[in-house]
């Protein structure tokens, strides 16, 4: 997601875009899809029962009133939560709020996410190549140990 975040976010993001984001009985986001429930654990259970969490009218992604705030302004969100019924469209969805959100960053952080977004695309493919290199050495060993058995029993047949 091309929004400003810290590396612990941009880890927490590849993660969940490998593994899945957790939704609920009703099949929608768990969490916040932009502090992906990090800065919702820093709580207590109390607190995050008061967490008021708004779901995209179009994708169903979730997005808590915190980062809207922090993201695209206090008078914005007082507006959608005082606003009617009408249809909400997130940042993923409605390009001029994803704008928004970058403007009111700034370009040092949406340099920082740049790089941050590399980093974590780096991180992931490094642990792909990790699974990838053990899978193989496995493998190795399998061969080498059908090898050896099909030995000895030839040895044990003479």
């Amino acid at each position: 997601m091309p929004l400003p975040l810290c590396d612990d976010h941009m880890r927490t993001h590849a993660f969940r875009a490998q593994h899945g984001w957790p939704v609920g009985a009703d099949g929608t986001d768990d969490l916040c899809r932009w502090c992906c429930g990090l800065d919702l654990d820093a709580g207590c259970g109390a607190a995050r029962l008061q967490v008021t969490t708004l779901l995209c009218d179009a994708c169903g992604k979730a997005w808590c009133e915190s980062c809207l705030r922090s993201g695209l302004g206090n008078e914005y969100v007082d507006a959608l939560l005082g606003g009617g019924d009408g249809e909400w469209k997130c940042i993923v969805c409605d390009p001029q709020l994803m704008g928004r959100a970058l403007a009111k960053a700034g370009p040092a952080a949406a340099a920082a996410e740049t790089a941050a977004a590399a980093s974590a695309v780096a991180a992931v493919a490094a642990a792909k190549a990790a699974r990838e290199a053990k899978a193989a050495l496995a493998a190795e060993e399998e061969v080498l140990y059908l090898s050896e058995s099909a030995a000895e029993m030839s040895g044990e047949e003479d």
